[in-house]
């Protein structure tokens, strides 16, 4: 066991080194974060690199298989997109090179709950300076995007990637929210994640938080939840008015024949969709993917040499008319999440196949139900991590019906990686638990 418990520290670091770089104020060091991670886990022999490469042959014989079928069916495959996909995708490609032969014991869970404690406090100090100091209102983000926070200019998404990360970090904190600490520090998040407006992440949050936490849950726990939640919203809409009218105005477009999200479906089911794409999808990068629109050469304001550029007939001819002409030429969009076309649920079904996509949401479903019997044990730790686990499914699920999030590095990595610290945590109680 001891063994086990030396390589649960070392996830442990690799979290930590994780957190520090995705954190970090620029636009493209945090895509170091998985190649940093993986460097280390190599090092203290926890990543084999044998199996890394095994991985990433898989996931490129799938691509090119894809690619030559398009090239054989005279569609034009943009070849430049695998480089990205493989920077996009490093997060899920990693984790499925880490072994779960790892133990979180209470020395390292410790330390594991104190970090994150640490690096919530220093977002919500940074947040605040941001407020105090006359920072751009949609650009208060933490560290996350510091850089940007005085640039009126700056089309920016640290701000979800900022709120992601901090609910995450909400959400496994509730687990020890005895401590009285832990509630100042939980107050000070939500007034965080209020100020950086995120709607649509604050709302997935609420109805996560109560899909998974208020059921099956001490009266106490369900009051405290349930207070926090209306009190969280009604905060919102106190201070930011204008954020609860824009989300409301966005609920009524759904229903309109023109809304982005609503036409780029259409556009895949009767345009896109037949034998090929339903097995094998049109390819990594080829659609909606972040790889696509990163390679297309027109959607990120570095110039990128023309061998890392270009633009499948899929994108030209099917996504790019929805995406220029329905979101971007629509100023009152104004670069929002909500009406665009691109997100990961889309750019799965598409990219990947139809049937790639059922095996992802029969995995996660069985995950889900796996959870929910750790549940039912008498530890009151494990239930309430194992409640953690599915609202992370539930919560990065919503997450990639809105936006590209399982592409976004900062998102996604240190959710990842938590989630497996909670699921080695829970597989060390229930050793302990047995060996009494």
């Amino acid at each position: 066991m001891q063994d086990r418990e030396r390589l649960g520290n070392t996830v442990y670091k690799m979290m930590v080194i994780a957190a520090l770089i995705v954190a970090l104020p620029s636009h493209v060091l945090y895509y170091l974060a998985p190649f940093a991670v993986f460097i280390y886990g190599v090092i203290r022999k926890l990543i084999s690199v044998r199996k890394t490469v095994a991985i990433y042959l898989i996931f490129t014989a799938f691509t090119f298989l894809s690619y030559l079928l398009n090239y054989l069916l005279s569609e034009s495959t943009n070849w430049a997109a695998y480089f990205w996909a493989t920077i996009t995708y490093a997060p899920f490609l990693l984790l499925f090179s880490i072994g779960g032969n790892f133990l979180i014991n209470n020395e390292i869970n410790a330390k594991v709950i104190n970090f994150i404690i640490l690096f919530a406090i220093v977002q919500v100090a940074t947040c605040f300076f941001q407020i105090f100091s006359g920072a751009i209102w949609d650009n208060i983000s933490g560290t996350f995007g510091l850089q940007d926070m005085f640039n009126s200019d700056a089309t920016t998404v640290a701000q979800m990637m900022f709120a992601v990360n901090m609910l995450t970090i909400a959400s496994f904190l509730y687990t020890y929210m005895e401590r009285m600490f832990i509630k100042v520090v939980l107050v000070l998040i939500f007034v965080a994640v209020a100020a950086s407006q995120s709607g649509h992440a604050t709302i997935f949050f609420i109805l996560s938080f109560g899909c998974v936490y208020l059921v099956e849950i001490n009266l106490k726990r369900f009051a405290l939840g349930l207070l926090g939640i209306v009190l969280f919203y009604f905060a919102v809409a106190f201070y930011f008015p204008e954020t609860v009218e824009l989300g409301s105005s966005w609920y009524s477009q759904l229903f309109e024949i023109d809304f982005p999200k609503i036409v780029i479906v259409e556009v895949l089911f009767k345009d896109i969709l037949d034998l090929k794409t339903f097995f094998l999808g049109t390819g990594v990068g080829q659609f909606s993917s972040r790889a696509a629109l990163i390679s297309s050469g027109d959607y990120i304001q570095a110039a990128l040499p023309s061998f890392l550029t270009g633009q499948s007939s899929f994108y030209k001819h099917s996504f790019l008319p929805v995406f220029d002409v329905l979101y971007r030429g629509v100023p009152f969009y104004s670069g929002s999440a909500i009406p665009s076309p691109t997100f990961s649920a889309l750019s799965i079904i598409a990219e990947f196949g139809v049937v790639f996509f059922v095996v992802i949401v029969v995995k996660l479903l069985l995950e889900y139900m796996k959870n929910r019997k750790l549940m039912r044990t008498q530890n009151n730790e494990q239930k309430m991590l194992a409640k953690f686990l599915n609202f992370q499914i539930v919560f990065l699920l919503l997450c990639c019906c809105i936006e590209n999030y399982a592409e976004y590095v900062q998102a996604i990595f240190l959710p990842l990686l938590l989630y497996i610290i909670v699921k080695a945590r829970i597989k060390f109680l229930t050793e302990e638990a047995k060996s009494i």
